[in-house]
């Protein structure tokens, strides 16, 4: 483990030690916590060989969550692969929001809500698992995603509610009726397309270009999640979006000009905007007269 910390410490990771110690546990096939204590047990050649593949990997930039293949997210351990997108902390807050959004009595309400763009399905099935009774529709045009969201369904125990559909958010109505969801959820790509080459290696790299690339501005998804989620939302529901730094003020009027109001904003410990939400009208009439007005102009 010393070895391997000043290997990585040389390769420019910014915490060797955690990373050399993460993946010998898992070269060792033991946890973190029981390498403290087998300190002295020697290490047989399959190990080490499989540890120096772990380093090899990590000095070109591979995160480790990606060379142990899971991840951790609400409390939860997802697998994650290359055609997923490495479910982030910041990520929770749009968890955060939906519950709060539905309250401690709503939790228990029968009720099917979408998340668009659910890449690993660490948003959906967080969110199933506190919801008993709701439904999801998890939509996603990678069908390998989709797969790996599946796949993290079931090890939660959450599969039979969830209903995972391959296709664009245009294409919502093919599964749900109008009128028929509690909240939508997305963390959609946000990063400007000229951005994207200059994020660090370990996204840029590994992280796959189509949950990142938002476009040439960035929004490209919420204008077209915007437009969507008026037709599918039940009157009072919510839109709960993930956004990236400085978005806030961009997506809120793409919210409003859809419709949508009450638009609050969450915040995480640093000051950062993480989430924006808006409500759908009681009176569905509004939202009605912005769809109108957006073809009018089309």
């Amino acid at each position: 483990m010393k070895q391997a910390r000043a290997t990585l410490k040389a390769a420019g990771i910014a915490d060797p030690g955690r990373d050399a110690r993460l993946l010998l546990a898992a070269a060792c096939g033991i946890s973190a916590e029981q390498l403290i204590s087998a300190g002295d047990a020697l290490v047989t050649s399959e190990e080490e060989a499989r540890f120096s593949a772990f380093i090899a990997r990590r000095v070109a930039r591979e995160p480790v969550v990606r060379i142990l293949g899971e991840a951790e997210f609400w409390g939860l351990s997802f697998l994650v692969g290359p055609d997923v997108l490495t479910p982030r902390p910041e990520t929770e807050h749009a968890v955060e929001t939906a519950l709060a959004f539905l309250g401690s009595e709503g939790r228990g309400e029968p009720l099917l809500f979408a998340d668009l763009g659910t890449g690993s399905g660490a948003i959906a099935v967080a969110l199933l698992r506190e919801l008993r009774e709701a439904r999801c529709v998890a939509v996603d045009l990678s069908a390998a995603a989709l797969d790996v969201a599946r796949q993290n369904a079931a090890r939660h125990g959450v599969d039979e509610r969830f209903l995972p559909f391959h296709g664009d958010f245009r294409d919502l109505g093919e599964v749900v009726a109008r009128q028929n969801l509690t909240f939508i959820v997305s963390n959609p790509p946000y990063i400007e397309s000229d951005v994207v080459a200059t994020l660090m290696p370990e996204v840029e790299r590994f992280d796959p270009k189509m949950a990142l690339d938002g476009g040439e501005d960035g929004l490209a998804a919420y204008r077209a999640i915007a437009e969507v989620a008026p037709e599918f939302l039940k009157p009072g529901g919510a839109l709960i979006l993930e956004i990236g730094a400085g978005q806030a003020e961009s997506v809120t009027a793409l919210l409003k000009e859809n419709g949508l109001s009450a638009c609050s904003e969450t915040v995480d410990l640093a000051g950062i905007v993480r989430v924006v939400s808006a409500r759908k009208a009681c009176d569905d009439s509004v939202a009605h007269a912005a769809f109108a007005c957006r073809n009018a102009k089309k």
